[in-house]
C-alpha cells in the first residue's frame, strides 16, 4: 500500500511537472509569435518610413527651395544650372559694345527694375514690394500706400493680361519669361 501511495504520489508530481512544462512551452510559444508580430509590424513601419523618405527625397532633390527670398536649387538641378563665366577681374572689363555677352533684359512687373536672366526677375517678382519710381522733379512728395490694392495689375512683359491676384501674375509674368527664352 505504501508502494502504491508512493507511486500515486510520483505520478501526481510526474503530471504536474509535465503540466507545468506544457505550460511553460506554451508560454514561450506566445512570447515568441508576440516577438514575431512585433517584429513584423517594425518591419512594416520600416518600409513605410524609408517610402515616404524616398519620396521626400525625391521630391526635395527635384524641387527648388526658398531662401531669404532667393531660390536655391538642390541636388542635380544645381548642377545642371547655366551660370555665366565674367573675366578675372570681373564684369566690369567687358565692353560695352560686345553683343556676344549682351543677355536681353526685362523689367519687373511691379517696380520696372531691369533683369538680364528670366529666372532672376521671376524669383524678384514673387517677393517685390516696391512701386514704379516716378522720375517726375516737381517737387512734390507722394505718399506711398505699400498696402495691397485691390486694383488690376498689368503684365508688363506683354501687356496682354490683366489681374488683381499676384500669384495670377506670378504665374503669368512666369509662363511670358518661358516664352521669351523659347522664341
Amino acid at each position: 500500500r505504501k508502494k502504491t501511495e508512493e507511486q500515486e504520489d510520483h505520478e501526481r508530481q510526474e503530471a504536474i511537472r509535465q503540466r507545468n512544462e506544457r505550460l511553460d512551452r506554451e508560454r514561450q510559444q506566445k512570447v515568441q509569435e508576440s516577438i514575431r508580430r512585433e517584429q513584423a509590424m517594425l518591419r512594416a513601419k520600416e518600409a513605410c518610413e524609408n517610402k515616404e523618405k524616398q519620396k521626400n527625397e525625391f521630391y526635395r532633390a527635384r524641387l527648388p527651395i526658398k531662401l531669404g527670398g532667393r531660390t536655391e536649387l538642390e541636388g542635380e538641378q544645381s548642377k545642371n544650372r547655366n551660370l555665366i563665366d565674367w573675366p578675372a577681374a570681373g564684369p566690369s572689363n567687358i565692353s560695352s559694345n560686345s553683343s556676344q555677352h549682351r543677355l536681353p533684359t526685362m523689367p519687373c512687373p511691379i517696380c520696372q527694375k531691369l533683369f538680364t536672366e528670366g529666372d532672376e526677375i521671376a524669383v524678384h517678382a514673387q517677393n517685390c514690394t516696391d512701386y514704379p519710381v516716378d522720375d517726375d522733379d516737381n517737387g512734390e512728395i507722394e505718399e506711398i500706400n505699400r498696402s495691397p490694392t485691390p486694383e488690376t495689375i498689368l503684365c508688363h512683359i506683354c501687356n496682354r493680361f490683366r489681374t488683381r491676384d499676384g500669384n495670377d501674375l506670378e504665374d503669368h509674368v512666369a509662363r511670358c519669361i518661358a516664352r521669351a527664352k523659347n522664341e
